[in-house]
């Protein structure tokens, strides 16, 4: 089976301790993962995920992923969870535990349909009794392009909060922080911050019902690809804009909004890559960002908060690319890279 990956393939990632997981679709439709033990270790080859294969045993798989099918990544436990979508738009999980993959419970407990042109977002959360519950988001298939989210706790699957009527985009990109000071809107509590495309193409938030406009100057290009992390103190949320750079614009405690700066250049990205972003709880000031390159490459840029010289290098698949270097001058600085094979 094809380990190589789809072009326009959705990506997800997480993190665990040190450990790091990427994730994306192949060529043939199956799921696979690649991981990064340690911040100062190597990144593994694709590894197949055999549960959310196309063909098991050489019959259907009604479990598999759908092609194109949107991703999403969290941690819930110490356990890594991967949401995703099959042939009938039906959200699915699977879940690594004592060193296998297993089927989660969302599909049969808490039958959930999404619209076929859905994203994904997860984030795990607590609650205002210090329960942890993952919160999974997704766009319903109504005229109303509602956004809506389902949680699990240790009580099992329920439908959740946000119901978000206001206009998103239909088919808009999902990415979901924890709700720390800065993002936080007033009423939100302990939900999870939602960042989504208005119809009219500019940058939003949402927590609860409530939405924060304050990114509407922002210029996102038309079903912009969005990926988000929190480190505690500054919240960073990236996008595509019109002219294909991949831009940052990041908040502080007290909601300060600064950005948009260009972190990766046009000529490094397919108009249609998946983004997705990461920070390591042990390295807060380590970010990793993946997206793919103009022949379909995945790539990995991996940022340091305070250094002044910053380089771009490439995690690439094809083995005829050439790591690139680029500077963007804007305080993250990349430490290294490696070949993807």
């Amino acid at each position: 089976m094809a380990t190589h990956n789809l072009v326009d393939t959705s990506l997800a990632a997480t993190s665990i301790g040190q450990g790091l997981y990427l994730y994306f679709q192949t060529a043939d439709g199956g799921l696979a993962e690649i991981s990064r033990p340690s911040s100062t270790g190597s990144y593994s080859a694709p590894a197949l995920i055999s549960l959310a294969a196309r063909l098991i045993n050489g019959a259907s798989n009604p479990k598999a992923a759908k092609l194109f099918t949107p991703l999403a990544a969290s941690t819930y436990r110490g356990n890594k969870y991967l949401f995703y979508v099959d042939d009938k738009n039906t959200l699915r999980d699977v879940y690594f535990s004592n060193g296998a993959w297993n089927y989660g419970t969302l599909h049969d407990t808490l039958p959930t349909q999404c619209a076929q042109y859905s994203k994904l977002a997860a984030v795990t959360l607590v609650n205002q009794y210090d329960v942890n519950f993952l919160c999974l988001y997704y766009q319903t298939s109504d005229m109303t392009a509602d956004i809506k989210s389902v949680n699990y706790s240790p009580h099992g699957w329920k439908n959740g909060q946000p119901d978000l009527t206001d206009p998103p985009l239909f088919g808009t990109s999902l990415a979901a922080v924890k709700p720390e000071a800065g993002i936080n809107i007033a009423g939100g509590g302990n939900l999870g911050v939602l960042f989504f495309q208005f119809d009219n193409l500019g940058l939003a938030s949402s927590q609860n019902n409530a939405i924060n406009q304050g990114f509407q100057n922002t210029k996102l290009s038309p079903h912009s690809a969005l990926a988000a992390v929190d480190d505690g103190s500054i919240a960073h949320c990236f996008y595509t804009s019109d002219d294909n750079q991949i831009q940052r614009v990041s908040v502080d405690s007290n909601g300060a909004l600064t950005g948009p700066v260009s972190i990766v250049s046009a000529q490094n990205t397919t108009p249609k890559s998946g983004i997705t972003a990461v920070l390591l709880p042990t390295s807060p000031e380590e970010l990793v960002l993946f997206y793919q390159n103009q022949q379909a490459d995945l790539y990995a840029s991996i940022f340091k908060q305070g250094e002044g010289l910053s380089f771009h290098l490439v995690l690439a698949r094809n083995p005829s690319m050439q790591p690139a270097a680029s500077s963007s001058g804007d305080g993250w600085s990349s430490t290294g890279s490696q070949r993807l094979t």
